[in-house]
Formats: C-alpha cells, structure tokens, sequence
C-alpha cells in the first residue's frame, strides 16, 4: 500500500507540473483562460481525490492501530470535501496572480499616414494624377414616376416594382385622380406582390396611359428602355442589364439577338483588354458611346414608316 501511495504521489506531481506548463504555454489568450478557469479545478479535484484517499487509509490506519477504520473513514470522507475547498483555493491564485491580463487592442496604423495631422484612412483622397486616369462613373438622373416608367418596372419584375407602383398611385392621387383602384393602389402597403400588381393594372384602366399589346410588349419595353438611357434616367450599362434581363428572364426573344452580340462584344473585350479586335472599333474608354448608339438605331427605326 505504501509503494502505491507513493507511485500515485509522482503521478500527481508529474502531472501538476505538465498542467502548469501547458498554462504557462499556451499563447492564446482567450483558449488559456477557458482552459485555466474551466478544467483547473476538476482536473485538480480529480487527481488530488484519489491520493488523498489512498494516504488516508495508508498512513492514518498505520498510525493508530487501535481503532484504524475509523479514522480512515473519517478522513476519507474529509477528503473530497479538503481537495474542493484546495481546488478553490487554487483557482483564486490562478485567477489574481497567474492569469495574464489581456492584451489591450493596438489599432491597425497600416493604413494612417504619419504626417502631423493624421486623417482618417477612409477620407483619403488620390492623387491628382490617379484621379484623372480613373474618372467617376456617372450617376443616373433619378428617373421620374411617370406611367411608362412603372410600367417597364413591372414588365421586368424588379425589384421594388411594387413600391414603385404604389408611390405611383399616391402621385396620381395628389393630381385628382379619383378612381377606386388607384385609392385602393395607394394604401396597399401590406398587401402581397399579386394583389398590388392586379390593384396596379386597374388602376392603369383609370388612367390614360394605353399598355402594349402582347405581342408589342419586346419592342415596347426596348424603346422605353432605350428612352430612359438617352434622357439619363439609366446609365448605358444598366441600361444594357435591362434588356439582358428582359430577352433572358421575361422572355422577350424578339430583340435577343443585337443586344446579346453587343453584350459579348463588351464582354470579350473586358476580358481580353486592347488585344481584342472589335469589328466597330469600340474601345474600353468607349463601351457607353456605342451601347447609347445602338439606341439612338433602335429610336430611329421605330420613328420609321
């Protein structure tokens, strides 16, 4: 019994030590605080308990052979709770004294100029030089909530057509307009997608505004299109998106076929730079020159007998 006391003794201290060097390891601030505050104690507890026990009933039964099991039993009972006030105890060391303090938070200066008044990485502004070689991309003019214009919104399904439709109606209602759709139309907030759109086109039916035929709508919405870019209500590019999204989702394939060449056009020669040949000589710098000219064509040719 003694040889095992004393082998479970080193087994202790061995791996007291190996734990407290783990801690002392450990280079992760957060990681050794869950690991030193979480498993300190009842890894302690776990190893203490038993050694305790086993020296009880070892030494304190040796030492008073007249009545040994009852005081083994006395003290082995003691134990558990003595290694639990102990772990405490040592968790309290750990905590004030061992513990490191967290770092404190270095802001990242990688980016801050080292000139006497310092500015906000965010404020910087280019330099003349590079300013000029990138100019801003033109902002679109907002686009007025004219009929046509809600119209077109719908017949692509974008996005915030409803509220369009319905931001519509309220500025139908503030000219006079009078009619039960169109009030119904202005309130209809709550109201789902199908409800505001079937609300939508009756109040089209108090209006003056005639839509297209079914088989009129491609040419329609590509004229309408083609207007909102030349009055600069829709960049040329966004422009360009619309009448993708209408040939490939709305299912408008009557004018596919020169805005898809165009589009691959502009695309292969983002991709292969001034290396492309492009057979109307269109250039990076001049890709909006010629989505607008394609639709001053398509302008000019629906004006044509």
């Amino acid at each position: 019994m003694h040889r095992v006391t004393h082998i479970l003794f080193r087994i202790h201290l061995g791996l007291s030590v190996l734990w407290f060097t783990l801690l002392f390891r450990l280079e992760d601030p957060p990681l050794q605080e869950l690991v030193g505050e979480s498993l300190f104690s009842t890894i302690t507890i776990t190893l203490s308990t038993p050694l305790l026990i086993f020296t009880a009933l070892h030494d304190w039964g040796l030492s008073h052979p007249t009545n040994p099991l009852r005081e083994a039993l006395t003290f082995t009972i003691c134990t558990p709770l003595n290694s639990l006030v102990a772990a405490w105890l040592l968790s309290l060391v750990y905590r004030h004294f061992i513990k490191p303090d967290p770092l404190p938070e270095t802001p990242d200066t990688t980016l801050i100029p080292t000139s006497p008044n310092p500015v906000h990485p965010n404020k910087l502004k280019a330099p003349a030089a590079e300013q000029d070689h990138f100019p801003p991309r033109p902002q679109p003019s907002p686009a007025p909530f004219t009929t046509e214009h809600v119209y077109m919104l719908a017949l692509l399904g974008k996005a915030g057509a409803e509220k369009a439709m319905i931001q519509w109606a309220v500025a139908r209602l503030e000219e006079g307009c009078e009619g039960e759709s169109t009030i119904l139309l202005a309130g209809a907030d709550h109201e789902d997608e199908d409800t505001i759109g079937y609300l939508f086109h009756k109040a089209l039916q108090e209006s003056s505004f005639t839509p297209p035929l079914d088989d009129e709508e491609a040419a329609w919405l590509e004229q309408q299109i083609c207007r909102e870019m030349l009055a600069g209500h829709l960049t040329p590019q966004l422009g360009l998106d619309y009448l993708l999204r209408a040939c490939t989702q709305c299912g408008y394939s009557d004018i596919l076929h020169k805005w898809e060449k165009l589009y691959d056009a502009i695309d292969m020669l983002r991709s292969e730079g001034q290396n492309y040949d492009s057979h109307a000589g269109m250039t990076l710098a001049t890709i909006d020159d010629h989505i607008l000219q394609q639709a001053r064509q398509v302008l000019d040719e629906s004006q044509q007998p």
